[in-house]
């Protein structure tokens, strides 16, 4: 096994910006490292030779997983980048003494315990990305003090408990914290209602069940309508006598007209019919 840091690294008190991302270290973090960055801390004492004022200078760092290029802001960045490696073991709790933090990403290692319990000390912190360890336990409750914070990922570790609230965590979505089957939240239910297909009604089929129930609605009505108005007659006709003679007188001569047009009909075509066979006679007859 190979350590993180060489003992001369620990010593370096002004070390504003810390990446060693993307290699292939491996071992631990040293406990004592972290405690000893002066430059990572809010008011800490820092010996700057050089003045830091008039740095001129560009860096490339990968920043709320974006990577982004640093001229004349790169003085005031304060970043821990060691992701993408092979260390083990906890995270220092020293961690959470370094209050200038603005990013800090411990992803994509074998990292294992839990979260320091004062991580909420880290006021001027941005971005956390703690993904893809093998971190147990609980997110500390001191996590949503974090009131600068924009971008977190604690997704893919053995997490558990309940989600803390509060300030910026309640901008988050779930891709936070998914891969944690032991975790439990408010963020991670919206997700599970929206994901699940036994209680997701597309809108078309929506609207076309509305539809067909309208028009359902509307056929029933109609029909209700027309036997009620049935009914209403025929009773008029039972219990009304005059009305119900002039009916029957209305019904026969209804009938009279219908038959006398039906053979004034059939008498007109059956001339017409001979007329032509009288203008046309058939050869041979």
């Amino acid at each position: 096994m190979v350590s993180l840091m060489i003992p001369q690294l620990c010593h370096v008190t002004n070390l504003r910006i810390l990446d060693l991302a993307q290699n292939q270290l491996s071992g631990t973090i040293p406990l004592d490292c972290f405690a000893n960055f002066n430059g990572m801390k809010l008011g800490g004492t820092v010996e700057d030779p050089d003045g830091l004022n008039g740095y001129d200078d560009k860096l490339e760092q990968v920043i709320k997983r974006r990577k982004m290029e640093y001229t004349k802001t790169l003085r005031f960045l304060v970043n821990i980048d060691l992701s993408s490696n092979n260390m083990a073991g906890q995270i220092p709790m020293e961690l959470a003494s370094l209050s200038g933090l603005n990013a800090v990403n411990l992803s994509k290692n074998q990292l294992t315990g839990c979260i320091p319990e004062k991580i909420g000390n880290l006021k001027s912190l941005e971005a956390l990305d703690f993904s893809e360890n093998q971190l147990s336990g609980t997110i500390p409750q001191s996590i949503s003090d974090l009131s600068f914070m924009s971008n977190i990922n604690l997704s893919y570790n053995n997490l558990s408990g309940q989600i803390p609230s509060g300030n910026q965590l309640q901008t988050l979505d779930s891709s936070s914290f998914i891969g944690n089957p032991e975790l439990r939240g408010i963020l991670l239910e919206k997700k599970c209602a929206q994901d699940s297909p036994s209680e997701v009604i597309d809108d078309d089929q929506k609207e076309e069940e509305e539809e067909e129930f309208e028009n359902a609605g509307f056929y029933i009505s109609m029909g209700v309508g027309i036997a009620s108005g049935f009914w209403s007659f025929c009773s008029i006709l039972l219990f009304l006598k005059a009305w119900r003679c002039t009916y029957i007188r209305f019904a026969e001569n209804l009938h009279g007209l219908l038959v006398a047009t039906i053979v004034a009909h059939t008498v007109a075509m059956v001339h017409i019919f001979l007329q032509q066979h009288n203008e046309n006679p058939v050869f041979g007859s």
